[in-house]
């Protein structure tokens, strides 16, 4: 049971981490192509 928890709280944090990374990859590329428009 505990490793069943243990597996699933990493693929959570996994799963998080990736999201966190794609909102900020959007979040630069919005920044950038401000930046280069003005």
């Amino acid at each position: 049971m505990s490793r069943l928890l243990r597996s699933a709280v990493s693929f959570g944090l996994v799963s998080l981490l990736s999201l966190l990374g794609y909102a900020l990859d959007l979040f630069d590329n919005n920044i950038f192509c401000s930046i280069i428009e003005h």
